[in-house]
C-alpha cells in the first residue's frame, strides 16, 4: 500500500508539468445564455478538445469542446446530459457544471464545463507512470481494485438505465480520498458528456465498430481497455482493433502472469459476455478479497482458485494471508485441483511462506495438515525442496505446532522430502521430541505408514543412527523370529552412510559383536545365518577396508568404478553422486563429472542421501583428474586458534550455536601456523554441522581466496560470482575446505574430496570463515582429527584395531558353526571373509 501511495504523490507533483500546456494566449468563452465566462488557460497535452479554464471568480474547471452535426443529435446530447446530471451523485460521476453551444454553419459546437478533479484519467495515469519509469512498481491489486470499481459503476448505471457512452481510459478519473484508508481511498469518477467518442481520441481505433455497438458490451469493452491500460506492457496506441477481435485469446503482453486476469480481460475485450458479468465468480471473489469481512472468503470455491492464486502475488500481507488460508481450507477436499494452480515459482513460494506463517500462529494451527496434503502432491520437485527450506519450513518442523499434524501424513511427506536430500529434517525430528513420540505411537500399533517411515529412516540419523538401530532391535516384539530381527538390524546398519560408521566405528563394532556373540538376546547361539554373516562381513569390508581405499582414490582424482581393484570397483559405494540430465540421468562420481561431463554442469543434480543409487555408472574410459602433482598430505597446526565473531568478541571454544545471523573467523591466519611447511597443501579446516538451523543456510569459505560455499544451494562462489556447484549440505554433514600451494581451493564432503578444484585469487592472509543464518544452528570448526585423511593414512588403529581383530576371530568361529550346521561349504562367504582378513593384516603390516 505504501508503494502506490508514494507513486500517487509523485504523479501529483508532476502532472501539471507533464500533462498540461499553457496556451500562448488565453481565450475567453462566454455562455450566451447566462452571465458566465470561462477563460481557457491550458490545453491537455494529448488532446485537442480538452482544456483547463477558470471563471471570473478564479475557480478552476475542465472544459470539453466537441461538435454536433445535427439538431436531433444536439437534443439527444442535452437529454442524455440531463439524465447524467440527475444521477451524478448516485453514480459518482464527474459533475457537469455548465453546458452551452454555439451554432457554426450547419453544425453546433458544444461546450461542456466539468468540475476539475484533483486526480488523473487512467490515460494520464499510465502516461505519467511510463514517463517516470514507475510501471514495475504499480501493484496488481491496485489495478484490480480500479477495475472492480469500473465494473461496479457499469452495473449500477445499467440497473438505473443511464446511458454512459465513451467509457474509456481518457474519461475515467482516478482520485484519492484522504479520509479513507487502503485501496478504498482510491476512487473513480467518469466524465460523461456524450455517448460518442471524441474524434480526436487517441483510443478512437479501439472503439467498437458501429455495427457491433451494443450498449452493455460497449461499456464492458471500455472497462477491458481501461484494465489493459493498467496491467498491459504495450502502449494502447500500438494495439489494433483487429489484434483483439481476431485473437481466440487476446495475445496482449501483460505485466502479470495471472490466469484470472487473463480470463476477465478476454471476456471484456471479446465482448462475449452478457449481464452475467456482474455475477462473474472471479469478479465476485475479488470483491470478497478486498472486503474486511473474512467470512466472505468462505464463499470462494475451488473453481475460483485462479483468483486465490492471483491474490498470492498481491502487495498486502493481509491479502496473501486471506488467499492462503482459503486455499488450505479448500485443499482438504480438493487437493488435486488446488495443487494444479500452484505452479509458478513466485506463487508457490509465497503460498509456502505465508502458510508457514499462518501455521505458526496459534489461531491457525489446524492448517498444518492441509499444507502437508498440498506439499505431498508437489514435493517430487527438487526446486520445491529448496523453496521450502528458504521459506522457513524447518521453523515449522522445529515448533511444537508440528505435533498437531496428522502423523501418518507427516511421515509420508517426509519420506518424499528426504529423497536425494540433506538430513536436516531428521535431525530436527530427533532433537524436538518428534522421533521419541513417533516411536511411542509405533509401539502402541501406530500404523504401517509410521512404522515404515521409522524403519526406512533409521540409518540416516547421523550420530544417533547406530544406537537407534540397536534400540529398535532390542525393543522388537519377541514374537518376531530372532534370525529375522538380527538380519534386519544388520541390513539397516549396512545402509548407514560410510562416514557415520567411521565416525562412530567403535559403536558399530560393539553392535556387530553383540549380534554374533554366543549369548544372544533370546537363545544361546541362535539367530546366526549365512545371510547374517554375509551382510556383517560386507559391513566390515566397507567400513574397515573400502573407506580408506575410497578416500585414497578420491585424493588421487581416480573414480572407484574405474579402480584396478576389482572388489572395490564392483562393491564399493560412492559417498556422493551426481546425475547428468544430458546423459540420460546417468549417475556419476565427482571425478568423472569433472573429467568427462564438466560442460553439462547446468543439467546436473546431486543425489545426497536416502536414494537407491550407490555406484558411479560412467562407462567412458578416461584419465584421472589432473591434479598437477598435488598430494593430499594435510597440514598439522602448531597452535590453537581463537575465533572472532562479527561483534568483534573473541571465543576460545571451537563450538558455536545460536539464532540469527553470525559470522565467525579465526583471529589469526591459519596458513602461517603449520608445524612444518608442506609443498602441496597450504591450509585446511573442517566444519562439522550438528544442526543446520531453520534456513539450512551455512556458508563456508576462505578469506583471502575469494571462495565461498553455500549450504542451502550448493553454490560455490569466487568473489560473489558463482563458478561451480557442489552438493547441498545440512545437519550431520562435515564440510572441509583447503588451499593448495598452486592457489587451488578444494572442498571435502563427509571425508572425500569433491571435484573439480577451484582456481582462486589470493589477495591477503588466509583465514577460514563460517556464516550461519536462521535459528537453532550448531557447528564445530576443526583444525585436527578431520574426517578427510591424508593420502595413505588409515583409521585402523588403537582400540578399533583391537576390536576388529576380536570380532574377526568370532566371525571365523561362527562361519565354521554355520557351515557345519547347514552342511554347506559356503565358498562365496569364505572367500569374502578371507579377503577381509588379508586386507586388515596388510594394513597392520
Amino acid at each position: 500500500m505504501e508503494t502506490i501511495n508514494r507513486i500517487w504523490i509523485e504523479l501529483e507533483s508532476q502532472k501539471y508539468q507533464k500533462l498540461y500546456t499553457p496556451l500562448e494566449e488565453e481565450i475567453i468563452i462566454p455562455n450566451p445564455f447566462s452571465q458566465n465566462e470561462y477563460i481557457l488557460t491550458h490545453s491537455f497535452v494529448h488532446s485537442n478538445n480538452n482544456f483547463i479554464a477558470k471563471d471570473l471568480d478564479g475557480y478552476i474547471f475542465h472544459i470539453k469542446i466537441f461538435s454536433c452535426s445535427s439538431y436531433e443529435d444536439l437534443k439527444l446530447i442535452h437529454l442524455n446530459l440531463k439524465i447524467i446530471r440527475e444521477h451524478t451523485e448516485s453514480l459518482n460521476l464527474v459533475q457537469i457544471v455548465d453546458v452551452f453551444e454555439y451554432k457554426e454553419r450547419n453544425s453546433w459546437i458544444v461546450i461542456c464545463v466539468l468540475e476539475m478533479l484533483d486526480g488523473l484519467t487512467i490515460e494520464q495515469f499510465r502516461e505519467l507512470v511510463d514517463e517516470l519509469n514507475l510501471l514495475d512498481k504499480l501493484s496488481k491489486e491496485f489495478c484490480i481494485s480500479i477495475f472492480l470499481k469500473i465494473i461496479e459503476l457499469i452495473e449500477e448505471s445499467h440497473n438505473r438505465g443511464v446511458l454512459i457512452g465513451n467509457l474509456m481510459p481518457n474519461t475515467i478519473y482516478i482520485y484519492r480520498d484522504y479520509e479513507e484508508e487502503g485501496f478504498a481511498s482510491y476512487k473513480i469518477k467518469v466524465a460523461v458528456t456524450t455517448k460518442e467518442p471524441s474524434k480526436s481520441s487517441k483510443f478512437l481505433h479501439l472503439y467498437y465498430p458501429e455495427n457491433k455497438k451494443k450498449q452493455l458490451k460497449y461499456k464492458i469493452w471500455g472497462a477491458g481497455i481501461s484494465l489493459y491500460n493498467l496491467i498491459g506492457q504495450k502502449n494502447l496506441s500500438e494495439i489494433s482493433y483487429q489484434e483483439i477481435e481476431e485473437s481466440a485469446n487476446p495475445d496482449l503482453p501483460l505485466r502479470f502472469k495471472d490466469n484470472a486476469l487473463i480470463s476477465l480481460l478476454t471476456k471484456c475485450l471479446k465482448g462475449d459476455i452478457s449481464q452475467s458479468i456482474f455475477q462473474d465468480p472471479f469478479i465476485t471473489s475479488w470483491k470478497y478479497l478486498f472486503e474486511n469481512d473474512q467470512s466472505l472468503m468462505q464463499k470462494i470455491q475451488v473453481s475460483e482458485m485462479p483468483v486465490l492464486a492471483s491474490g498470492l502475488s498481491f502487495e498486502l500481507d493481509l491479502s496473501k494471508e486471506k488467499c492462503t488460508k482459503r486455499i488450505l481450507e479448500l485443499a482438504l477436499e480438493n487437493t488435486s485441483e488446488v495443487a494444479l494452480y500452484l505452479k509458478e515459482k513466485e506463487t508457490i513460494c509465497t503460498f509456502i511462506k505465508t502458510s508457514i506463517h499462518l501455521c505458526l500462529s496459534s489461531y491457525s494451527n489446524h492448517l498444518i495438515t492441509p499444507l502437508l496434503v498440498i506439499l505431498y502432491r508437489k514435493i517430487e520437485s527438487k526446486k520445491l525442496k529448496k523453496w521450502l527450506v528458504k521459506s522457513g519450513f524447518y521453523s515449522l518442523i522445529q515448533s511444537p505446532m508440528i505435533f498437531l499434524a496428522n502423523i501418518n501424513l507427516l511421515c509420508n511427506f517426509s519420506s518424499k522430502f528426504l529423497k536425494k536430500n540433506t538430513l536436516t529434517l531428521l535431525q530436527i525430528f530427533a532433537d524436538n521430541g518428534f522421533l521419541d513420540m513417533a516411536f511411542e505411537v509405533d509401539s502402541r500399533g501406530g500404523g504401517g505408514e509410521l512404522h515404515d517411515f521409522l524403519d526406512s529412516t533409521l540409518p540416516y540419523y547421523g550420530p544417533n543412527a547406530i544406537n537407534l538401530i540397536e534400540n529398535a532391535y532390542n525393543s522388537a516384539k519377541t514374537t518376531t523370529p530372532l534370525k529375522a530381527l538380527k538380519l534386519k538390524a544388520m541390513q539397516r546398519l549396512s545402509e548407514v552412510p560410510y562416514h557415520f560408521r567411521i565416525e562412530h566405528c567403535q559403536v558399530t563394532l560393539n553392535f556387530i559383536n553383540k549380534m554374533i556373540s554366543a549369548k544372544s538376546k533370546f537363545h544361546r547361539a541362535k539367530g546366526i545365518s549365512i545371510d547374517l554373516l554375509d551382510i556383517i562381513i560386507d559391513i566390515f569390508i566397507e567400513t574397515l577396508v573400502f573407506h580408506d581405499q575410497i578416500q585414497d582414490h578420491y585424493n588421487r582424482g581416480t573414480c572407484i568404478s574405474h579402480s584396478k581393484s576389482e572388489k572395490l570397483s564392483f562393491k564399493a559405494k560412492n559417498p556422493i553422486l551426481v546425475t547428468c540430465c544430458e546423459c540420460q540421468n546417468v549417475a556419476l562420481c565427482t571425478v568423472c563429472r569433472a573429467v568427462k561431463h564438466s560442460g553439462h554442469s547446468k543439467s546436473q543434480m546431486f543425489l545426497h542421501y536416502y536414494q537407491e543409487i550407490t555406484r558411479c555408472n560412467c562407462k567412458d574410459e578416461h584419465k584421472d583428474y589432473e591434479l598437477g602433482g598435488i598430494r593430499f598430505i594435510l597440514p598439522k597446526f602448531s597452535q590453537n586458534f581463537a575465533f572472532k565473531l562479527q561483534n568483534d568478541s573473541i571465543q576460545e571454544s571451537n563450538i558455536f550455536e545460536g539464532d540469527g545471523e553470525t559470522r565467525i573467523t579465526t583471529e589469526n591466519s591459519i596458513s602461517l601456523a603449520q608445524q612444518s611447511a608442506n609443498q602441496d597443501i597450504h591450509a585446511y579446516f573442517e566444519v562439522k554441522i550438528y544442526k543446520a538451523g531453520s534456513l539450512e543456510d551455512i556458508t563456508i569459505g576462505l578469506e583471502g581466496t575469494g571462495i565461498s560455499y553455500c549450504g542451502n544451494t550448493g553454490g560455490i562462489y569466487l568473489n560473489a560470482l558463482k563458478v561451480e556447484t557442489g552438493p547441498r549440505f545440512g545437519s550431520y554433514d562435515t564440510i572441509g575446505m583447503g588451499l593448495t600451494m598452486t592457489s587451488k581451493v578444494f572442498i571435502s564432503y563427509n571425508g572425500v574430496v569433491i571435484y573439480p578444484l577451484i582456481d582462486s585469487e589470493i589477495k591477503r592472509e588466509i583465514k577460514p570463515f563460517v556464516v550461519a543464518k536462521g535459528d537453532k544452528w550448531k557447528i564445530e570448526i576443526k583444525f585436527d582429527e578431520w574426517m578427510l585423511k591424508s593420502t595413505g593414512a588409515s583409521m585402523l588403529r588403537g582400540e578399533i584395531l583391537m576390536s576388529s581383530q576380536e570380532i574377526i576371530q568370532k566371525l571365523n568361529k561362527r562361519i565354521k558353526e554355520v557351515k557345519k550346521k547347514e552342511k554347506n561349504d559356503c565358498r562365496e562367504l569364505t572367500d569374502k571373509f578371507q579377503f577381509l582378513r588379508e586386507e586388515i593384516e596388510r594394513t597392520i603390516r
